[in-house]
């Protein structure tokens, strides 16, 4: 492993001592462990800010919901209704191997 030497503030020092009763092996794994938190929560950032914009945009858009509303009753009507055969089976196709 590839080794850091940096500085930190008390209150950062302080959150290290705990390792221990926080399960952690040693202060390095305690702070591996922080990065890849910090790391998963930039990640998230974006996704997150994109959903909170579709939900504006959403919310917004009087059309967009009237859209939504047909496709997903029209959608939940084709599925509740009979079932179809498969595309394999209307063509003749054997369904051996499908």
């Amino acid at each position: 492993m590839i080794q850091a030497q940096f500085s930190l503030t008390s209150e950062h020092l302080r959150l290290l001592t705990g390792y221990k009763t926080l399960g952690f092996k040693d202060k390095s794994d305690r702070v591996r462990t922080a990065l890849n938190e910090f790391e998963q929560r930039l990640l998230q950032q974006p996704v997150e800010q994109s959903a909170e914009l579709y939900t504006e945009i959403y919310q917004a858009d009087e059309d967009i919901q009237a859209f939504n509303c047909r496709w997903f009753t029209h959608t939940s009507c084709r599925l509740a209704g009979p079932r179809r055969k498969s595309a394999w089976a209307v063509r003749g196709v054997a369904n051996a191997s499908h």
